[in-house]
């Protein structure tokens, strides 16, 4: 489950501001510089519901944890909400560019940081369960259409003539497979065969 939140700044009264704000919902993780951070991002992935980034964490590149969080591609499953001045339409424009899903101007607001927080790690949390939900589901059809191919190459090998055996009439052939002589599968592939026999007997 996803209920910590890295605070990276290196200022402790801001971490110590953002931390009793949300410390009540989210178990909270601080990292004073950019390293620190990404040592804490790549040990504890699934367990992030959020990244809260100061602009001024780094005095020679203040954009490099982003850089190194889209680089690893942890916006995709984690939040990034970043704290910084009034800033420029322009500079917005590169932090989302990065991958930034928020930006909170300063000074903040105590409950439009809550608000903020809640809400987009609300939106991520069901995003990822979407996407799971999702690839389970791939996989699934994928294994089906796997099995249903292997259904109808067994009937097919059955009611065609070969080298080393006759053809078997269809009714046989469907017999044949829904009773496992052919091949255990599974039985909602069963169903799907039942289904379609007319189709498959007057192909």
């Amino acid at each position: 489950m996803r209920n910590k939140i890295v605070i990276v700044d290196q200022y402790d009264w801001n971490r110590i501001a953002l931390t009793q704000i949300l410390s009540a919902e989210y178990t909270i993780i601080e990292a004073t510089n950019g390293e620190k951070a990404l040592e804490i991002i790549d040990q504890s992935e699934s367990e992030i519901a959020a990244i809260l980034i100061d602009m001024i964490i780094s005095q020679n590149d203040e954009f490099a944890l982003l850089k190194s969080i889209q680089q690893n591609s942890w916006h995709v499953k984690i939040p990034v909400l970043v704290v910084c001045g009034m800033s420029s339409v322009i500079m917005q424009k590169q932090l989302f560019e990065y991958g930034v899903s928020e930006c909170i101007n300063q000074p903040f607001d105590n409950t439009l940081i809550k608000i903020k927080v809640s809400n987009i790690v609300k939106l991520f949390q069901y995003k990822n369960e979407l996407e799971s939900i999702v690839q389970k589901q791939t996989e699934k059809i994928k294994t089906q259409n796997c099995m249903l191919k292997m259904q109808a190459d067994v009937y097919d090998a059955l009611i065609n003539e070969r080298v080393y055996k006759a053809a078997i009439p269809k009714d046989e052939a469907f017999r044949m497979i829904i009773n496992g002589e052919c091949g255990m599968f599974s039985p909602e592939l069963m169903e799907c065969l039942k289904n379609c026999k007319e189709a498959m007997e007057a192909a």
